[in-house]
């Protein structure tokens, strides 16, 4: 990765600095989106202020349509109870954190002395990180770096007129402020509209199962009354193979049964291999053994499409989106042996 420039550096923390001093956290709650649309970028930033609750202070800037949609799910995971790494470790955004001097690694520290800069206190600590799915949060390069001083610099005379009544943002409603470039007018300017007509939802392509032998050979397994609960899901253990890249995270298949809370199949993943083969050989080998379920529970939309396909093939109900008590429960149980 290219390492920001000095230049880059201190343009960045100036601009942190402009908004330590507005503290948005004030008069925002982390719902209230901030759009931002930079000319040279085909998909808009969405900028999310934390700090309200007086706990993390932070500004996170979410990477185009992915990006906005990881947020979603975190936001509904919250509202679901789902144990918080879950949805945490699929994040697609980048942050600059006003945190705490233990907070701060050596790095942040060299940057520090580089620019001669000096900070006190609780919260006065400027830092950055990049959030990737399935990576632990890691140091920004120079095109990050690039994001973060355009979306943040405009992302300042965006909230004063929204801090000064000169725009008006029903964000209970949906709506959010866009900061965007006009060629005609050769300005920027602020306008209002609703976050879904700026948030296109990313489709998620259904695995399509075309092996016949296969689906004819479950099809023929009698049906029990089982309701089972599968779960994809990142480990929060990092694995780190080079010091000077994010460690990443490992991701397990589980299968368990919804009523007792007993895992009945779990496969680790390595990045790189692929999570569809992983899920249809568990089930695959459920079916064999157990037979069909009557049942099978998916948190969302993303694990449904692994197998959506195959359940209507073979003729198994698939509900999505209805609480996975048994997942939760194994997982929290595995976070306690890897901590």
């Amino acid at each position: 990765m290219k390492e920001p420039s000095v230049l880059q550096w201190s343009e960045l923390y100036e601009t942190a600095n402009n908004i330590k001093k507005i503290a948005p956290w004030d008069y925002m709650w982390d719902s209230n989106l901030i759009t931002v649309i930079l000319p040279e970028h085909k998909e808009p930033f969405y900028c999310s202020v934390m700090g309200r609750n007086g706990e993390c202070y932070a500004i996170g800037i979410y990477l185009g349509y992915k990006g906005i949609e990881s947020l979603r799910r975190i936001v509904e995971g919250n509202l679901n109870g789902e144990p918080a790494f879950i949805s945490g470790f699929e994040q697609n955004c980048l942050m600059c954190f006003f945190g705490d001097r233990e907070e701060l690694n050596d790095k942040d520290r060299d940057i520090l002395k580089t620019l001669k800069l000096r900070f006190r206190g609780h919260n006065d600590w400027i830092y950055f990180r990049s959030m990737r799915p399935g990576y632990y949060p890691w140091h920004i390069d120079s095109e990050q770096a690039d994001v973060l001083i355009q979306t943040l610099k405009n992302f300042i005379p965006a909230f004063t007129d929204l801090r000064d009544g000169k725009v008006n943002v029903d964000f209970e409603n949906g709506e959010t402020l866009i900061r965007s470039y006009s060629a005609e007018k050769d300005k920027w300017t602020n306008t209002v509209t609703r976050i879904e007509d700026v948030a296109i939802k990313v489709k998620i392509p259904a695995v399509i199962i075309n092996d016949g032998a296969l689906i004819e050979a479950l099809k023929k397994q009698k049906k029990n009354s089982a309701a089972l609960e599968l779960e994809a899901a990142y480990l929060p253990a990092p694995i780190q193979e080079n010091k000077n890249e994010a460690p990443y995270l490992g991701k397990i298949v589980i299968l368990s049964d919804k009523r007792t809370c007993m895992p009945l199949g779990q496969s680790l993943i390595k990045p790189g291999e692929p999570v569809d083969e992983a899920i249809i050989n568990i089930l695959a080998g459920y079916i064999r053994k157990y037979g069909r379920p009557a049942s099978l529970y998916v948190r969302d939309d993303r694990t449904a499409a692994f197998v959506d396909d195959l359940f209507r093939k073979i003729d198994v109900k698939l509900i999505i989106g209805m609480g996975m008590p048994s997942t939760d429960a194994i997982l929290t149980n595995m976070l306690g042996f890897i901590q």
